[in-house]
């Protein structure tokens, strides 16, 4: 699905996707299923709205009204190609992001993390339940990426 995106959802509102009031877009499809996913909806790769990089943008602008939005899934990764074109775009727009993933942080692209704001990163262990913010178990972290120099620096919260 070369230059497209599969989306499976959006919420205009939300405190518990990131700091601040925060919008979400949530992403179709994820391969890792795992056991208590917080999402499980939208684990198969069929459904929601296929969207070019370039329509979304022009969708979220009109939608995200205070231009902070959380990319959650699914898993935005999966579809990595797609999410550097939106990521790129809403950050030319000055849009606060944060990333959801369960990949490791040292597996998130650099060309994707140079466009963010905020970083959630671990695969969901129902295990290892948590009362950290913004994560769902204990092995999961969350950064503030601080953007200068050559490399973002990434300050766990």
């Amino acid at each position: 699905m070369k230059g497209k995106i599969r989306l499976g959802g959006f919420k205009a509102s939300s405190v518990a996707d990131g700091p601040g009031i925060r919008s979400v877009l949530f992403f179709q499809g994820c391969e890792r299923q795992c056991n208590g996913c917080h999402n499980p909806g939208l684990q198969p790769g069929k459904g929601g709205r296929v969207l070019s990089p370039s329509a979304a943008t022009d969708w979220l602008v009109k939608e995200c009204h205070n231009r902070k939005l959380t990319i959650s899934g699914g898993e935005p990764l999966e579809q990595r190609e797609g999410l550097m074109q939106l990521v790129d775009a809403l950050s030319a727009l000055n849009f606060d992001i944060c990333l959801y993933t369960g990949y490791e942080t040292e597996q998130v692209p650099s060309e994707i993390v140079k466009n963010l704001r905020y970083l959630k990163t671990g695969q969901y262990r129902k295990n290892l339940s948590s009362t950290k913010r913004f994560v769902g178990s204990d092995n999961q972290r969350f950064f503030e990426i601080i953007q200068g120099g050559c490399t973002p620096c990434l300050r766990e919260i």
